[in-house]
């Protein structure tokens, strides 16, 4: 078989090793090596799509963790605020058995001095 001739049957087992050699060069010379990485075929717009849902769920469980927390911050604020008006109430009424006490002190010491308890107190 002559170097730049093709035999008829591809499939012959007729080809010798000049063929492979000519055959091998031509390849080389219009053809160059790539690296095995593996390359998938992507729908970038189902891709996308996942994308999405994941980034939305991901909010919506972010959103609905906000919305507890708010919950349970309004629980707390109300918790405080009527501790606070307790204790509010109670000072009131710690400050009036102060004034209470003070007042009968007053009227206990202008009764021994004989003086009334405007003078002392």
């Amino acid at each position: 078989m002559d170097e730049n001739t093709i035999a008829a049957d591809r499939f012959n087992v007729g080809y010798d090793e000049t063929y492979k050699a000519w055959l091998k060069d031509n390849i080389q010379g219009i053809s160059f090596p790539v690296p095995n990485i593996y390359h998938s075929v992507e729908d970038k717009e189902s891709k996308a799509l996942i994308e999405l849902r994941e980034v939305r769920k991901e909010a919506q469980e972010m959103h609905n963790e906000f919305l507890r927390n708010q919950e349970e911050d309004k629980y707390a604020l109300e918790s405080v605020s009527q501790e606070l008006e307790s204790l509010r109430s109670d000072l009131g009424e710690l400050n009036s058995w102060i004034k209470d006490k003070k007042s009968r002190m007053c009227l206990k010491i202008g009764k021994r001095k004989g003086v009334g308890a405007t003078d002392t107190c």
